[in-house]
């Protein structure tokens, strides 16, 4: 799977008749493959009169608007170059600057060591939770796996 998730700041945590409330990070998710969609989970009150914060989402499935099955990105280019056009590829501007970014990583990465290798399929190196725990920890969201966003 392939996705971004942007995770906005905690919000302060409530005191609620003197009990510190959990907070419910509020994310962003863009799923790029599969099942190309976006998703927002927010933290919010349980109907009742218990004051309860929970996981709730909204979520947009890119494949609802289409009774077709989508393309896949290999697709959508062979039908672009097919059909003679050219917005699916980079200029060469476009290729100067992305080596001007990616020039400086790979001189970072000769020179103390390359990424950290992990295996495939799984959800990261252990570099990665030592990552999160340093930042006040948490865990790597899966996305739709928590309660509200199905």
């Amino acid at each position: 799977m392939t996705e971004v998730v942007v995770r906005y700041r905690d919000a302060p945590h409530l005191r609620i008749g003197g009990q510190r409330q959990p907070g419910i990070p509020t994310l962003i998710v863009l799923r790029i493959q599969p099942d190309e969609g976006v998703l927002l989970r927010i933290g919010a009150k349980r109907p009742g009169t218990r004051f309860e914060m929970v996981p709730a989402g909204l979520k947009l499935e890119y494949k609802s608007f289409t009774r077709h099955p989508l393309p896949d990105a290999y697709e959508n280019v062979l039908l672009e170059v097919l059909a003679g056009g050219h917005t699916m590829f980079p200029g060469g501007k476009e290729i100067e600057r992305s080596w001007e970014i990616v020039d400086p990583l790979i001189k970072a990465w000769e020179a103390s060591g390359h990424p950290e290798t992990y295996v495939r399929g799984s959800w990261g190196p252990g570099a990665a939770d030592e990552l999160v725990a340093q930042q006040g920890g948490g865990r790597w969201v899966a996305s739709g796996d928590e309660p509200g966003t199905q």
